[in-house]
């Protein structure tokens, strides 16, 4: 899984999606995997475009930068 990897090599992440009992088990793995990680996970319906410009808001506010966006 690219999270996982990305993780690893102790990237900051943000993940996004809808399902957040799904999200939390994967937060937990992926914290448990790396301690230099920092992860969080942002609920979002990315098939809804007021969803996406929100979110895109929250980033650029509470970040300096995005490397890598992966779909």
């Amino acid at each position: 899984m690219a999270a996982q990897a990305i993780a690893r090599q102790g990237a900051d992440l943000i993940l996004v999606g809808r399902n957040e009992r799904a999200a939390d088990r994967l937060l937990r793995l992926l914290r448990q995997q790396s301690t230099r990680s920092k992860t969080q996970f942002i609920r979002t319906d990315l098939s809804q475009q007021t969803a996406v410009r929100r979110l895109a808001s929250l980033v650029t506010e509470n970040y300096d930068h995005l490397d890598i966006l992966i779909n």
